[in-house]
């Protein structure tokens, strides 16, 4: 860029034409050359580097003012001009700005960026005033000194708000580099930029430290800019509403309905932010649809989200969500007026992940800025600027302040802070470099000011140091390597907290702490006294401009460095922090501290579960032990928490005693009847039967209906009397008869198993008893162990239960039902093939070791499993070796043996032939040989 030519650039509004051409023509009577702009301006594409050049000729800038204010166009030039204007000073490109005021302009109307500068009345029938023709010769800056400042021009460890802009220096480079992001880089005509193109910039996030001052270049460094219309020459839009600055709290999306409500609504009594609220809700694009019902199609919004991290670590997740969502589809919308500025610290970025949309366009549709560590200029800038608006002498100071501050992270409060302890002790208007030394610097008078606080507070207020420290570690998140950080508390809960459950004294702690006056303490404040809470929701103290109106207040710290390390000890090692006397409370109450913010969490958790998972979230008896010395008063959310919490546990601990109750008895129960263990729960599902939450355990039954006719079966076979076959033979059979079964019947698809068996018992109430556990175990095996008089009472009891009948099947009806219409050796062929059955040469798993789990083979053609092995089965038929048509029927004689067929786990395939026969006494029993129940219409 070439070096400017000695030219006077005029800026003007069109209302303010003749007074320009006057002063004109004046300047260049005065040998200074004036650049002549066109009688009219025109908007073409590449306007603003059409402007930019001709600014880049010109060594001046003068801006004329009238009764309009500063117009469109003049705030286009203005930031051109300043863009300049905040080069270093020893460059020969560095542009000075000087604000000459017409006789009907309102000071009050000057840019709040122009208001650092010194404005000069003039009379156009008067000469140019010969200040401003001495300043633009030498070219030297003019700063107000007429008219000095009577309030202190520092803010402390106060954020910078809109009506300090005038004050606000130091971060005005960065201020116009944020809104330059803004909208199209592309410089075209206003009204023809394409807010649909991808490269549109709709969202601005600045990002630094906690403590880099982004909430102050926030409130009187955008904001300012945005309501003189910096925006339209990027984005088109000519007029600007400001929704917040809000900084998101448990409630994030009922924030955005009160914003919204606030800047849609003129009138304060038809407002409704319940409506705006519940209009939110179901519908995420409602914020775009809302702002675009507005009919100026000039109008343009941005939302603010100052301390953009309290959403990911505040905020109510499924507000979170809908807020998300509702600010990405306003976002992503072509026709979009919406805009968005955030402000996040740097260490919370991840947080980013966790939200649903806006993550989604993070890395490309959003201009992240990181705000630059404040350099030794503007630095000085700070320190002398506002010293100049107040007539003091702070010249002597400057050194050692800029050589204090190269070392601190969180300077610019730091800073202001030691300013205004300065301003406050001021001697004839200067400010003393002997009592900054003497009170430690920058850092030292930190220190400093927080113990007299706490001294005075003491007098104030008796025994009050201990509750007010208190009340400031509840306001910290405590981290390992001490770098804590601040947490919001509920107003009432800070009460609670300051004054031991006593509201009242709470409330004047914390009304002392946070620098309200009454009475002592207006002396205190007037001598420049620490704040060191601040109050947000507080009507009083928000401004039209910053919403919104919270239903609920928080008590937060004024700087969070005051509970920070601000580094370590030369000869210990130790951490120090910038106020000891916190820092160390901290250290020895970090655990007390842990768990205060522990409980905050779940309490919050908890409060936001519905279902079981309010009930999973509620403490356990080691938490509530731990939570007992925070004394937590009942009426808050950690209170209720820890009540329901108690009350659960009491219920639990109950449940827990009926369940050990259930469990010792259960145990007493299996080691009385020699059950195994895992009966326990077997007495459980019992019980639960007899309550009817689940079925019976009784017997499934096939009909077996019978030809006229049956096989003949070999007649001339004979049998040895204990019923063994003939070893030469290769098949056996009942002696010479025919089976042939003209009814119907039932019998059970199934062996009777362990667990039907047990549930008779157990419904016998001692009267029967549990048959020893066989190998393999009980439950789906089939029962054993059992006599043929054990098997008749299961079945007296069975048709007693089911009011039907039951019995043992006879010897016919078994055989018939094993063979199931075939005449091989085995109802699915000859030869015993492989894993069709259970015995000694079946090719099963259990062969020769214990029975099968009923149903394990496949069912043979009447839908019947385990006929063939597995166990023997009694049948209600007396033995005899010759047939005389017993074998029909059903002995009620006691004493006689009794058939049992079906051959079993124990036995060699050849004795599983439907034919083969057993018997014994009905008292008999054994491990192999258990029933299968009968029954006929």
């Amino acid at each position: 860029m070439h070096a400017p030519t000695q030219q006077i650039f005029l800026s003007h509004s069109q209302t303010d034409w003749e007074a320009a051409t006057i002063l004109r023509t004046e300047l260049e009577k005065a040998g200074m050359p004036v650049f002549r702009k066109k009688d009219t301006a025109h908007l073409h594409d590449g306007w603003l580097y059409s402007l930019q050049d001709k600014l880049k000729n010109c060594s001046v800038f003068i801006m004329l003012m009238g009764r309009e204010g500063v117009q469109q166009w003049s705030n286009v030039e203005m930031q051109l001009a300043l863009s300049r204007n905040l080069l270093p000073r020893d460059d020969a490109k560095w542009l000075p700005i000087y604000l000459l005021l017409l006789p009907d302009a309102d000071p009050k109307k000057v840019p709040p960026l122009l208001s650092h500068f010194q404005s000069l009345r003039w009379q156009i029938d008067s000469a140019v005033p010969k200040l401003l023709l001495t300043a633009l010769q030498s070219r030297t800056e003019l700063f107000s000194t007429d008219k000095p400042i009577d309030a202190c021009p520092y803010m402390g460890l106060n954020t910078f708000q809109r009506e300090h802009a005038p004050l606000f220096f130091g971060r005005r480079k960065e201020t116009l580099e944020i809104i330059r992001f803004f909208g199209t880089q592309s410089q075209v005509h206003p009204d023809h930029i394409r807010r649909e193109d991808d490269q549109f910039c709709r969202w601005i996030q600045i990002e630094g430290n906690s403590v880099s001052g982004k909430s102050s270049l926030i409130n009187a460094g955008l904001i300012p800019l945005i309501e003189q219309g910096a925006l339209w020459p990027r984005t088109g839009f000519k007029t600007w509403k400001i929704l917040g600055p809000m900084v998101p709290s448990e409630n994030p999306l009922q924030q955005l309905a009160e914003l919204l409500e606030c800047a849609l609504v003129k009138d304060p009594d038809e407002r409704d932010f319940n409506r705006s609220y519940k209009q939110l809700l179901p519908d995420d694009t409602v914020l775009n649809k809302r702002l675009n019902a507005v009919k100026d199609p000039d109008v343009g919004f941005v939302l603010i989200v100052d301390q953009f991290e309290e959403l990911f670590t505040l905020s109510n997740k499924n507000e979170q969500r809908r807020f998300d969502a509702q600010l990405a589809n306003a976002l992503l919308e072509n026709d979009s007026r919406f805009f968005l500025t955030t402000s996040v610290a740097t260490g919370f970025l991840e947080g980013f992940e966790h939200l649903l949309y806006l993550s989604e366009w993070y890395n490309t549709r959003c201009k992240r800025y990181a705000l630059p560590t404040v350099s030794q200029t503007a630095l000085r800038e700070i320190i002398e600027r506002p010293a100049s608006l107040a007539g003091l002498d702070a010249k002597d100071i400057v050194p050692d302040i800029l050589a204090d501050a190269q070392n601190e992270v969180g300077v610019l409060p730091l800073v202001e802070n030691a300013l205004h302890y300065l301003w406050a002790h001021r001697h004839d208007k200067r400010l003393s470099a002997a009592l900054y030394k003497q009170k430690g610097g920058i850092a030292g008078l930190l220190e400093t000011e927080a113990d007299d606080l706490l001294a005075r507070l003491e007098q104030e207020i008796p025994d009050s140091k201990a509750d007010a420290l208190k009340l400031l570690l509840a306001l910290t998140r405590i981290s390992p390597d001490g770098r804590h950080t601040r947490q919001r508390i509920a107003l009432d809960e800070a009460r609670r907290i300051a004054g031991q459950n006593d509201a009242q004294r709470g409330q004047k702690i914390i009304d002392f702490l946070s620098g309200k006056s009454d009475g002592s303490q207006g002396a205190q404040k007037s001598k420049g006294g620490l704040r060191l809470l601040t109050i947000l929701g507080d009507s009083a103290s928000s401004g039209s401009y910053q919403m919104p109106l919270y239903k609920q207040q928080f008590v937060d710290l004024l700087y969070e460095p005051l509970i920070r390390a601000r580094g370590e000890d030369e000869d210990t090692g130790q951490l120090v922090g910038y106020w000891q006397t916190l820092y160390d409370y901290i250290g020895n109450s970090s655990q007390i501290n842990n768990h205060q913010h522990q409980l905050s969490q779940r309490a919050k958790a908890w409060e936001h579960s519905r279902g079981f998972w309010r009930w999973w979230h509620l403490a356990g008896w080691s938490d509530l032990l731990a939570y007992r010395k925070l004394g937590i008063s009942r009426a808050s959310t950690e209170g209720r928490f820890i009540h329901w919490s108690k009350v659960a546990l009491g219920v639990k601990t109950a449940l827990q005693a009926l369940v050990l109750a259930f469990v010792g008895q259960s145990f007493y129960w299996t080691v009385k009847h020699n059950l195994p263990l895992n009966y326990m729960l077997m007495q459980q599902r019992f019980r639960l039967i007899d309550a009817g939450f689940l079925p019976e355990p009784l017997p499934e039954m096939v009909a077996i209906e019978p030809d006229e006719i049956s096989a003949a079966i070999e007649p001339d076979i004979t049998f040895l009397a204990d019923g063994e076959p003939v070893v030469q033979e290769p098949k056996f059979a009942t002696p010479g008869t025919e089976i042939g079964l003209a009814k119907r019947f039932y019998l059970s698809k199934y062996e009777i198993t362990y667990q039907q068996y047990d549930y008779y018992v157990w419904n016998q109430d001692s009267k029967a008893e549990y048959p020893a556990t066989a190998k393999g175990g009980r439950n789906q095996h089939p029962v054993v162990n059992v006599s043929w008089y054990d098997a008749n009472a299961y079945l007296t009891w069975l048709s007693d239960r089911t009011h039907k009948h039951y019995r043992l099947p006879t010897e016919a009806e078994w055989q018939y039902s094993d063979r199931a219409k075939t005449s091989t050796d085995y109802w699915w062929g000859d030869g015993i093939g492989k894993n069709k059955a259970n015995c000694t040469d079946c090719g099963s798993a259990w062969d020769g070791q214990q029975s099968a789990p009923v149903g394990s083979f496949a069912p043979n053609g009447f839908g019947l499993y385990d006929t063939v092995g597995n166990v023997h089965e009694w049948t209600c038929s007396v033995w005899k070796e010759q047939p005389d048509g017993n074998e029909y029927t059903c002995a009620i004689q006691g004493g006689a043996s009794r058939v049992f067929l079906g051959g079993s786990w124990r036995n060699r395939s050849i004795f599983l032939l439907y034919s083969s026969r057993d018997w014994d006494v009905p008292g008999y029993r054994s491990d192999n040989l258990g029933f299968r129940a009968a029954s006929v219409d």
